[in-house]
């Protein structure tokens, strides 16, 4: 099948303009006329190849940019577009230059034959496995577009609880920060000073006062020490929370944190059902589905290691 543009009138003389498949030029001249349409100009769209670019360096997909690519995938597709040509003409308009990049080499693969599912598959730090499923159960059902359309409503979702939780934990950070601020304020400009003042008088600074003084001392001379030894810590964490024992161990110690373990858990269980209710409602099914929340990526792993964690 070949793609149009066409513009065309009618007997009322408003001039129509779309775009449509056809076999030939002459079987689109005949839908427009069967139609009561005149075509005044007929152009056939060439599915261009992508240019062949350098490899791209990464940059993460966010959700908000997931969900307009299958919207204006669905709404193209809707209006009978070919994939190729939907999917290079998204490309052409994205910001993201890796995600540019890795449409750019779809549209090419599909016009070599090979399907959108296999193409959603190559990539699976962008798309992940949650949306090639969903993808693919509405490609083998011939409910393409109404997956897609799915998919976006749930990258929205996705992202519009991303920033609610954002927003919940705000306020204790900011409160945190600020205790940290006025506690280094107290130990560089306030203290010292109140310690010169009882040195002069030959008075003896209250036990915790002298206390706060020495640890202040420590990390003055000690602050290097302090820092490489910080730092192994931090590369050793996560190094042991990429283990799966470790994983499960780290999602206790978050879960068991005032204030931000509830949110953290509220979050994730949020999170796990509109996943699987996105996925159920798609036509996976539900042993399919919890194979794919057992870890698309690293996020819906967190899921299943914070519940786990939890239980314990």
């Amino acid at each position: 099948m070949k793609t149009f543009e066409y513009v065309a009138w009618d007997h009322s003389g408003n001039c129509k303009e779309g775009v449509r498949q056809a076999s030939s030029q002459d079987e689109l001249l005949t839908h427009l006329r069967s139609e009561e349409l005149t075509p005044a100009v007929i152009n056939e769209v060439v599915g261009t190849q992508p240019k062949k670019t350098d490899q791209v360096r990464y940059k993460k997909v966010k959700s908000v940019e997931l969900a307009t690519f299958c919207w204006q995938l669905n709404t193209m597709l809707s209006g009978g577009l070919s994939i190729t040509v939907a999917i290079q003409t998204i490309a052409d308009e994205i910001t993201n230059p890796y995600f540019e990049y890795i449409l750019k080499k779809m549209s090419g693969q599909i016009e070599k034959g090979m399907s959108f599912t296999d193409c959603l598959y190559q990539y699976p730090k962008v798309f992940g496995k949650l949306c090639c499923a969903i993808v693919m159960a509405g490609e083998t059902g011939g409910s393409l577009t109404a997956s897609l359309e799915r998919l976006a409503e749930h990258y929205e979702n996705r992202d519009k609880l991303i920033r609610k939780v954002r927003g919940a934990m705000a306020y204790p950070c900011f409160v945190v920060g600020f205790i940290v601020v006025i506690v280094i304020v107290l130990m560089t400009l306030i203290v010292p000073r109140f310690s010169l003042m009882f040195e002069e008088f030959n008075g003896e600074l209250p036990a915790f006062t002298r206390g706060f003084m020495a640890f202040y001392d420590m990390l003055v001379h000690y602050i290097l020490h302090i820092l490489v030894v910080t730092a192994g810590l931090i590369v050793g964490l996560v190094a042991y929370g990429k283990t799966k024992k470790g994983h499960e161990k780290l999602s206790q110690v978050m879960l068991s944190v005032p204030v931000f373990g509830n949110i953290i858990l509220m979050s994730f269980v949020a999170m796990f059902c509109k996943t699987l209710g996105t996925l159920i409602g798609a036509g996976v099914s539900v042993l399919d589905a919890f194979g794919i929340l057992n870890g698309p990526n690293r996020r819906e792993q967190r899921i299943v290691g914070c519940c786990d964690g939890k239980n314990q």
